[in-house]
């Protein structure tokens, strides 16, 4: 009898402990979970907007009839309605003697640098790569050009010699050819082009 008596209040003081840590479980999940759906019913949706911006860029020269001067680049606020962005430039240029009446037909013999025609360098700030050297011909502009902005000169002037051999009925044609291309991130100028950029962001010409 003595023996039973004692079983029977640890019995009951075990299931009490059970139901206690039993609620204190159920507790801890309802804060858990209320914590869980409070931060994702406070979190609101981000939207970005991406504005489009385009690569452009603008042959500026004078020509008097007979002599091209002053030839640089420049890159426009906008092409075609869209905000550019900032570039690096790189330019070259064609000389050939064109049909009179069609610049589309050109001679088969091409006018002769200092027998037909002179040309006078403009700004240090264009590095050439010369094909002598390895290089691909073009003039590289070392700094990034901002849009409405323009490089200084690259050529100060493409002139006629008094005794070029023009053939008859033909004239001098100089075309200049430029390129742009977006001045970030520093790979994409480097991978299309034959440059590197040094840590300053200016360009030097591979050889």
């Amino acid at each position: 009898m003595k023996h039973g008596k004692r079983e029977l209040p640890r019995q009951h003081r075990n299931r009490k402990g059970i139901t206690t840590l039993t609620a204190l479980v159920l507790i801890f999940c309802c804060t858990v979970g209320g914590t869980l759906a409070w931060l994702v019913t406070k979190t609101d949706a981000v939207t970005n907007t991406f504005q489009p911006t385009a690569v452009s860029c603008e042959v500026e020269e004078k020509f008097d009839g007979t002599t091209k001067s002053d030839v640089c680049i420049k890159i426009p606020e906008k092409d075609k309605g869209i905000a550019t962005t900032q570039a690096y430039v790189r330019a070259t240029y064609v000389v050939n003697w064109a049909k009179d009446g069609s610049d589309n037909t050109v001679y088969a013999v091409a006018p002769v640098l200092g027998t037909d025609y002179t040309l006078t360098p403009g700004s240090s700030a264009w590095i050439e790569s010369k094909e002598d050297d390895g290089g691909d011909g073009y003039y590289y502009y070392s700094e990034p050009v901002a849009p409405g902005r323009k490089t200084e000169v690259l050529f100060k002037e493409f002139a006629l010699k008094q005794n070029a051999n023009v053939p008859n009925g033909y004239h001098l044609q100089v075309t200049i050819l430029a390129e742009g291309i977006q001045s970030v991130p520093e790979r994409a100028v480097e991978s299309a082009w034959p440059v590197t950029v040094g840590a300053d962001g200016t360009l030097s010409a591979k050889s």
